[in-house]
């Protein structure tokens, strides 16, 4: 029987790539995201590769959308058995340049949506099966910096939640894992979207660990790593030719430079 797997955050990039992959693997796929447009677009280049596809728009980061987006997806009769969070809120900023509502909204989203997502997807998806939710988590829950103070408590929090998950449902025979991305995607060869959907793959296939680090062998974090690369300045204006929206994104870097 084919598997449907659900992907949250899934019109472009990394949730994209995911969606590519699992569908080669003859997996049906379940596009969410809040931009209809954009999961119209997804949906026609997964149909280009043959690759079968529903999409449903819903913004996450209201959580009174999500139980109603689970329901809707089981009243068209397309329970997943697996179920990706590939959301968040990257917004740079140090610990004190946020307001309270500001790092209340970003913890919503990033925290406090994938746990509703997770509960709603348990809630609606069959017992009987074999179920995996793999979310993706950042190098920053480990290596927080204060150029993203508030990226680094939310996958924080984000990580402590997932590994307590996974402790809770091992009796149930559903697999929770979390693949924390320990680069920028797009930044690197290793780090271009395509490479990463392969570890998410690779952790649902082999379902065996409760976090997976991508790329492995890192010691530096994200913003470590591109504080180094934004020294030199003709690598730094490749960054910028290649990645425009970066600058705006980087300006809290750039101003120590």
């Amino acid at each position: 029987m084919q598997e449907t797997t659900i992907i949250i955050g899934a019109d472009q990039g990394l949730g994209l790539a995911i969606a590519q992959q699992f569908g080669v693997q003859g997996h049906k796929l379940i596009l969410v995201a809040r931009n209809q447009k954009k999961l119209i677009q997804a949906q026609a280049k997964l149909t280009s590769s043959k690759i079968a596809s529903d999409y449903f728009a819903a913004d996450i980061a209201q959580l009174d959308q999500i139980e109603g987006l689970f329901q809707a997806i089981q009243n068209r009769n397309e329970n997943g058995t697996n179920l990706i969070f590939n959301v968040g809120n990257t917004q740079l900023d140090n610990p004190l340049s946020s307001s309270i509502e500001t790092i209340q909204q970003i913890f919503q989203l990033n925290v406090l949506g994938a746990i509703q997502v997770a509960r709603s997807f348990l809630n609606h998806s069959d017992p009987t099966k074999k179920r995996t939710i793999i979310f993706t988590g950042g190098g920053a829950a480990i290596r927080p910096t204060k150029f993203a103070a508030t990226l680094s408590l939310t996958k924080a929090a984000l990580r402590s939640y997932v590994l307590t998950l996974h402790q809770q449902m091992t009796a149930e025979h559903v697999f929770v894992s979390l693949v924390t991305l320990q680069g920028l995607v797009g930044l690197t060869t290793e780090t271009q979207p395509a490479e990463i959907a392969k570890a998410y793959w690779q952790l649902f296939s082999e379902r065996k660990t409760s976090e997976l680090f991508y790329p492995a062998q890192q010691n530096k974090s994200e913003f470590d790593q591109l504080q180094q690369l934004l020294k030199d300045p003709l690598q730094r204006q490749k960054l910028f030719q290649e990645h425009p929206e970066l600058a705006q994104r980087l300006k809290p870097l750039l101003k120590n430079k």
